[in-house]
């Protein structure tokens, strides 16, 4: 018990992406926690449609159903019946969201440690999910390549990942400098800092969603 859960809302009054865990499995049922945003329990009501991604270091499953049950005390959670099927989940299938972040990259080694010597790039993110994210840079990259990443989602709360280099997206010859756009997937992660990302995201949904953009 206790794997990290993402759910979709797909409906009603709190639809969006919020980050939980699973409390409990039976042979006909799941149980998952009621999400927390800012310390506020988010009441998810019976009926509510919800697609489920449960994930651990190599892997994510997921699912779709309807809560059937919940409680608020004395640990809130909700269950769901236990699906008939389960869908694998690649990581770059994150929900991702548009947005502009300042990134600090250096290319590093197999090793495992960082005591090497890092000369680090600038760039920006085009978009973010908690598997990966486009980078925006002027500096080419090789496919494969590891990276040291570096970014801020608020001012004072910097995360370090490291990612892998999977596809080159684009390439802007128009211009003066070359400008270059690269898939990264991130391969070594703090599940903490993924919920950060995650949490973000519903974040910037919710304020998109406020002024009627999405």
């Amino acid at each position: 018990m206790n794997q990290k859960a993402q759910l979709k809302v797909m409906d009603g009054l709190y639809t969006g992406i919020y980050v939980s865990r699973v409390e409990d499995i039976g042979e006909d049922y799941i149980k998952l926690a009621m999400p927390i945003v800012k310390g506020e329990i988010i009441p998810l009501s019976i009926g509510t449609k919800v697609e489920v991604v449960v994930s651990d270091q190599d892997k994510a499953y997921g699912f779709t159903g309807l809560i059937r049950n919940r409680q608020i005390s004395p640990v809130p959670m909700f269950t769901m019946k236990f699906p008939d099927k389960i869908r694998k989940i690649q990581r770059r299938n994150y929900v991702r969201i548009e947005c502009s972040i300042p990134v600090q990259y250096a290319v590093i080694d197999n090793s495992e440690e960082l005591d090497q010597d890092l000369v680090f790039q600038t760039g920006r993110t085009l978009d973010i999910s908690g598997g990966g994210l486009r980078l925006f840079t002027n500096h080419s990259l090789e496919q494969e390549q590891k990276l040291f990443i570096k970014l801020k989602l608020l001012k004072d709360d910097e995360i370090e990942i490291k990612g892998k280099v999977i596809r080159l997206l684009d390439i802007d010859e128009e211009t003066k400098k070359k400008r270059f756009i690269y898939g990264i997937e991130f391969i070594d992660i703090n599940e903490r800092d993924r919920d950060k990302i995650i949490s973000f995201i519903f974040e910037k949904q919710r304020q998109l969603r406020r002024k009627g953009l999405i």
